[in-house]
């Protein structure tokens, strides 16, 4: 059930199946002024995402005087004891001018407790002084500040006032929302997967990548990702990634077939492309003599890179059903294939004792 007072003109644009909530408002009213928030439906499924809020601001509504504006980022992260800074731009009315005794507050909201101020006249509440800086230049429309040493008792909304002399104006229609995260160090992480999977996104910004070193037969599975912030915490159920962990393919010898002594030949070790499309690194190893090696990389149209080694080598007698081994290696995984050697005589041994044969016949030594 879509309100009256907004149907047809505020329209949701994205696809929420593909994760986008955008929308947007035409003809723009004095009572759209206010704050508003997303939630899903999916049959059972039900979630509002509570913890954002997004504050439309209609100039002129409610009598306020157009011209005050505020642009800095709707919300921060940041983790206990380090720092995070918060750049920020301020609009006065055209025909206002600040004087340079002017004095930027940033106030924590729906309370008394000024944490930053650009001058001394204003009191700081004593649980921020000294850790909350107001590090622009207000008469220059610059509102940012900074936040060190960041404490869980931080964590809430802000908002920014100016005071110079007898004008006075509360940005109201912005709310700085600061998280003070809880160290990753409190998280219990499995003895069989610590040091081997790890988160590399910035998940603040959004990024949930992780990277996982050294599989395992045992990482294969379902997982699903959760975040925690506070009293905020949600697992994404709805999006599984599964991880199968396979045997590396061993590699290709070719050709495949009798060698003959003494006729050089060339040899080829081919590695299957690697999951990720990560290079091996290719060696040989047998009792043969390799005269000539070439390694080498081929991508294909899929960007599919697979390495290449040739051996040029001169196959002796001596060598006949000895191993020949081509081995691989990802990353210190390593696989391999062996084949065996099959070496000819140059000139086969039934014609040799036929033409001795044949030569001692006649010269009268066989009759």
């Amino acid at each position: 059930m879509v309100s009256e007072g907004t149907k047809g003109r505020f329209t949701l644009t994205g696809k929420v199946q593909g994760g986008d909530c955008s929308f947007s408002i035409s003809n723009a009213q004095p009572a759209d002024q206010g704050e508003y928030e997303f939630q899903i439906e999916d049959g059972n499924h039900k979630y509002s995402y509570s913890s954002y809020r997004l504050s439309v601001t209609v100039t002129g509504a409610n009598g306020q005087t157009p011209g005050y504006t505020l642009y800095a980022q709707p919300s921060v992260w940041v983790s206990p004891g380090l720092s995070v800074h918060i750049p920020c731009i301020f609009t006065v009315p055209a025909g206002s001018t600040l004087s340079t005794r002017v004095t930027g507050i940033w106030k924590r909201k729906e309370t008394p407790d000024i944490v930053a101020a650009s001058t001394e006249a204003s009191m700081v509440y004593k649980g921020t002084k000294g850790r909350f800086t107001l590090t622009g230049k207000v008469h220059e429309g610059d509102c940012s500040f900074s936040i060190s040493n960041a404490q869980p008792a931080d964590q809430g909304f802000y908002e920014f006032q100016i005071e110079d002399g007898d004008h006075k104006h509360f940005y109201t229609s912005y709310k700085l929302s600061v998280s003070v995260t809880a160290s990753t160090n409190d998280c219990i992480i499995h003895t069989q997967t610590k040091g081997r999977f790890t988160l590399t996104g910035k998940v603040q910004e959004g990024d949930c990548s992780f990277s996982i070193s050294n599989a395992q037969p045992a990482d294969r599975g379902v997982y699903e990702f959760r975040i925690e912030d506070g009293n905020h915490k949600y697992s994404y159920i709805w999006n599984h990634l599964f991880v199968s962990v396979t045997d590396l393919p061993e590699p290709t010898i070719s050709p495949i077939g009798e060698l003959i002594a003494g006729k050089p030949i060339t040899l080829t070790c081919t590695a299957h492309p690697a999951p990720q499309g990560c290079k091996g690194i290719i060696t040989w190893g047998g009792r043969i003599n390799i005269e000539n090696m070439s390694n080498y990389e081929r991508e294909d149209q899929a960007g599919k890179v697979t390495s290449i080694s040739d051996i040029t080598v001169t196959p002796s007698q001596r060598e006949h059903n000895s191993p020949l081994t081509c081995t691989v290696t990802y990353s210190g995984v390593s696989t391999n294939s062996s084949i065996t050697l099959g070496v000819q005589c140059k000139f086969p041994l039934f014609l040799f004792l036929t033409h001795i044969k044949y030569l001692l016949t006649h010269i009268g030594f066989i009759s």
